[in-house]
C-alpha cells in the first residue's frame, strides 16, 4: 500500500467483495493510496451500503488504462453502478454514493451548500499528492507544503474553514437590492466564464432570475465584506431563502433542478456529474480566454498546456456522447450545458478545435441552436460592452 517511488513489482489486486448475487453492488476503482476515494468509502459505510472495492496496483492501472475500460478520463476514482454504467470523477462518484447511503440532502439549499462543501474540498485538494504520493525530502514536497501552509491553510482556506462553521450554525442571509423579489440571485463579474452555463440553464428553463455583475472595483469592495461569497470567489448565489452558496458547480446543479434539467435517476445524474466534473478539468480555458493577456508568456504557456491536453477530452467525451443527441439522451442535462460554455471559449480561441470530433461538433451546433442557449448568445455581453471584460485578454480583441 502507497506509493513507491523506486518499486516496480507487480502487486495481486486486492478485491474487496461485500456483495452478493442476491444483492448486487457497485464496484469502485482505484490505486493503493489514502486519497480521492477515502470519502466515498466512508460514506458507504455509514450508510452500510454493499460496495465492491478493486484496488489495484500502480503496475495494474497502467495496463487498465491503456484499455480504457474501468475509466472514461484515463484516471481513478472510478465506478461501476449497479446497472453497470462507468463513472468517472471522484465529486461525480461521491454525490452518487452519498445518494445510495442517505446522506444527499432532500432540500434543495440544503444540497447545494453540501455541494459547496465538497468544493471547498477540490480546491483544497493538494493534500492528497502532499501526503500520499510526493517523495518526502523533494522540491515539489517542500514548495507545495510552503504554498498550502503559506497561502491557503494559514490564509483564504483557515478563512474558508471557519466560514463552514458559520454556515452551519446560522443561515447567511445578505440583503441586496432586487428587480424581482423571492428569486435566486447570481453574482459574477463582467465575465465571460463561470456563470455562463448557470444562466444558459436558467434561461433553458425559463427560471426568473436577478443577474447582479459587479466591476472589478466593486469586487474588491464585496470581497472585503464577505456578504455575497463564502470564499472569496465568486460566481455566488443568493437563494430565495437568503443562504448564500458559493462554487460554480454547487450553482449550477442547484439551478439545474430549479430549471428541470436535473437528472431524476441516480445513474443519469451520476453522468452528468461526470460532466460537468470533466468541463472543471477543463477550466483553464476561462483564463487563457478571458483574463491572461494575449501577448504574454504566460498566454503562450496556458495555451499550449490547454490546447495539449484538449484532444484526450474531446475525444473521451465524443465516446460517451455516441450516438445521442444530448449527454442527457433525449434533452440536455447540466453537464451538456456546462460543456458547451467551455467548448464554446475553445472555438472561440481556436475555430477548428472540433474538426477532429465530428459528433461532438454536431452536438455543439445542436445546443447552440437551442432556442434560449440562442436568445442568450445573441444578446450577451461582448468585448464592445462598457465595462466588460480584461483589457488585453484575447476575448477583447474577438468581435
Amino acid at each position: 500500500f502507497g506509493f513507491q517511488p523506486l518499486g516496480n513489482v507487480a502487486r495481486i489486486t486486492k478485491s474487496l467483495q461485500m456483495s452478493t448475487p442476491e444483492v448486487p453492488a457497485v464496484t469502485l476503482n482505484y490505486l493503493p493510496l489514502r486519497a480521492r476515494a477515502e470519502a466515498t468509502r466512508m460514506i458507504l459505510e455509514h450508510g452500510k451500503v454493499p460496495y465492491n472495492y478493486n484496488e489495484l496496483s500502480f503496475a495494474e492501472w497502467g495496463k487498465a488504462k491503456l484499455k480504457g475500460e474501468i475509466c472514461n478520463f484515463g484516471k481513478l476514482p472510478s465506478m461501476k453502478t449497479v446497472k453497470g454504467t462507468i463513472i468517472s470523477q471522484s465529486g461525480a462518484i461521491v454525490r452518487y454514493c452519498a445518494k445510495l447511503a442517505g446522506v444527499f440532502p432532500a432540500d434543495i439549499d440544503s444540497a447545494a451548500q453540501a455541494d459547496m462543501i465538497l468544493e471547498l474540498t477540490q480546491d483544497m485538494n493538494m493534500i492528497n499528492p502532499i501526503a500520499c504520493f510526493f517523495a518526502a525530502d523533494s522540491e515539489a514536497q517542500t514548495s507545495i507544503i510552503y504554498n498550502l501552509h503559506g497561502i491557503y491553510t494559514l490564509g483564504k482556506r483557515e478563512s474558508a474553514l471557519k466560514l463552514c462553521i458559520a454556515i452551519f450554525i446560522t443561515p447567511q442571509v445578505i440583503k441586496t437590492k432586487q428587480n424581482l423579489k423571492n428569486v435566486i440571485t447570481i453574482n459574477y463579474l463582467p465575465l465571460r466564464a463561470r456563470a455562463e452555463a448557470t444562466r444558459m440553464i436558467l434561461e433553458h428553463g425559463k427560471v426568473p432570475y436577478n443577474y447582479n455583475e459587479l466591476s472589478f472595483a466593486q469586487w474588491g469592495e464585496a470581497k472585503a465584506k464577505g456578504e455575497i461569497c463564502n470564499f472569496g470567489q465568486l460566481p455566488s448565489m443568493k437563494t430565495a431563502k437568503g443562504n448564500v452558496v458559493s462554487q460554480s458547480g454547487a450553482v449550477v446543479r442547484y439551478c439545474a433542478k430549479l430549471a428541470g434539467v436535473f437528472p431524476a435517476d441516480v445513474d443519469d445524474a451520476a453522468q452528468a456529474d461526470m460532466i460537468l466534473e470533466l468541463t472543471q478539468d477543463m477550466n483553464l480555458i476561462n483564463p487563457l480566454a478571458c483574463f491572461f493577456a494575449a501577448d504574454s508568456e504566460t498566454y503562450k504557456e496556458k495555451h499550449s498546456l490547454y490546447f495539449g491536453a484538449l484532444p484526450d477530452h474531446l475525444i473521451a467525451a465524443q465516446k460517451i456522447l455516441g450516438g445521442m443527441k444530448y449527454f442527457g439522451d433525449a434533452k440536455p442535462h447540466y453537464g451538456d450545458f456546462s460543456l458547451f460554455h467551455i467548448l464554446d471559449l475553445t472555438v472561440l480561441v481556436e475555430a477548428d478545435s472540433l474538426d477532429a470530433t465530428p459528433s461532438l461538433k454536431s452536438w455543439f451546433n445542436t445546443m447552440k441552436s437551442l432556442p434560449a442557449v440562442s436568445a442568450y448568445l445573441a444578446r450577451r455581453s461582448g468585448p464592445s460592452t462598457e465595462g466588460f471584460g480584461v483589457p488585453g485578454s484575447y476575448f477583447m480583441g474577438t468581435k
